[in-house]
């Protein structure tokens, strides 16, 4: 089959054919316990063999359920788990990073996960740019082991950010100085972080340790530590992809967010590269979507998706939720 089925109408399925105009985007409000996961989700997982399959799984019964019949049906299945991270496919942000804007995307959702709105200040613009600045060093500078978050933080341990000797740049600028002058990595350290004095130059390496702090798990640095698959797959191949998000715990909210963004990113250049088609159309179904956090351009995401080959089933509890992330 292919296609969504929508519900049941005076005993008759209400069906959309992927070829319906202008778009294939769904929404879906209910409560809790409204069976939106058995009717809306799983029904459609099962119904759907041909195009990719996108589905966000908060209690990874979705993946229990239908994962066995999703690969009797020909699908590569992958598994994106962020709640139980030692048993998930691997997925490394920075191998998405193609320019220096892809770094300063990693190091903003990175940096704001742990600053809320009303702090968006000095001190969260400099710490943005020397995450941003380590992350263009362990890309350019770095064997491929360490192009990853571990990388950034190996970096920070090895090179003290206080000088030696009052008066003499520290280890780490000196790191960064003895780059080429035209080096990406040495102009966003140089115009950041390496203008900031005293107190403050301390208070924003502390700041980062704080905010890079939470991955330094052994289970999480592993997890993002390399990709087990492009995210172009899914837009190549037959791919049925679950992504297991926590409940009640936005601890790695910025993580998942930033894994939507570059999914959806991946995508959209995949197309561009393929006569704006996708090789393969791709269904998102993304249950609970109030807990990705929110999309710059998700609006704009949906008015254009179609014409790659994506459709989207945005499902949430209830409008204010929504309203909360994207205004009225």
């Amino acid at each position: 089959m292919n296609g969504t089925i929508l519900g049941i109408v005076n005993g008759k399925v209400l069906y959309q054919n992927n070829n319906t105009k202008p778009n294939r985007n769904i929404l879906v409000v209910g409560g809790s316990g409204s069976y939106k996961t058995q009717s809306v989700v799983m029904t459609n997982v099962f119904n759907e063999t041909e195009n990719s399959i996108v589905v966000t799984d908060p209690k990874g019964e979705v993946f229990e359920t239908t994962a066995k019949i999703k690969i009797a049906q020909g699908y590569q299945v992958h598994v994106i788990n962020f709640a139980n991270m030692a048993h998930s496919d691997r997925y490394n942000p920075f191998d998405y990073i193609e320019k220096d804007i892809n770094a300063e995307t990693v190091a903003n959702k990175i940096v704001e996960s742990e600053n809320k709105d009303s702090q968006k200040d000095v001190w969260f613009s400099t710490q943005r740019q020397l995450l941003k600045a380590l992350i263009l060093y362990v890309l350019n500078h770095r064997p491929p082991v360490d192009r990853n978050l571990s990388g950034v933080l190996n970096v920070l341990q090895e090179y003290d950010v206080e000088p030696k000797v009052k008066g003499e740049d520290s280890p780490l600028d000196k790191l960064f100085l003895s780059l080429d002058m035209n080096d990406t990595a040495r102009r966003a350290y140089e115009l950041g972080f390496k203008k900031t004095k005293g107190e403050m130059k301390a208070g924003v390496i502390g700041s980062l340790l704080a905010t890079v702090g939470k991955f330094t798990d052994k289970e999480v640095s592993d997890f993002l530590s390399f990709s087990d698959f492009d995210l172009k797959d899914v837009g190549r191949k037959k791919v049925m992809l679950y992504v297991i998000i926590p409940v009640m715990d936005n601890t790695y909210e910025s993580i998942i967010n930033l894994f939507f963004s570059q999914l959806f990113d991946e995508l959209y250049k995949l197309a561009s590269n393929h006569g704006s088609k996708l090789e393969k159309p791709v269904d998102f179904i993304l249950d609970e979507f109030q807990n990705l956090g929110k999309f710059p351009k998700y609006e704009e995401f949906l008015a254009t998706c179609r014409g790659y080959g994506i459709g989207v089933t945005t499902i949430l509890q209830d409008i204010v939720k929504l309203r909360s992330l994207y205004t009225k």
